[in-house]
């Protein structure tokens, strides 16, 4: 397989990204936005660095409330992991 092909199928795909968030958000409102972010990097493979580096950019508080974002703030969010990690990818 060439890198190409590999760094494919590692990718999570943003919409696997909205439905995790969402379902996190749906069974533990009350948990931290940044507690949160480390729990669906690990559950999807994703760095920390770009999670969190994701978040910062669009300003999220790490200590607010999941079950306070806005469905349209997940979506965000999500494209968002989505870029910041294909960047680290291509830059390796």
């Amino acid at each position: 397989m060439s890198k190409t092909t590999l760094r494919r199928l590692r990718q999570a795909d943003v919409e696997d990204i909205v439905a995790d968030l969402s379902k996190r958000q749906y069974l533990s409102p009350r948990k931290q936005v940044g507690d949160v972010l480390t729990e669906v990097a690990a559950a999807l493979g994703l760095t920390l660095t770009s999670v969190r580096g994701a978040a910062d950019r669009l300003e999220f508080d790490p200590a607010g409330s999941i079950g306070r974002l806005k469905r349209a703030d997940i979506e965000h969010l999500s494209r968002m992991i989505s870029r910041v990690y294909r960047h680290e990818l291509t830059t390796r």
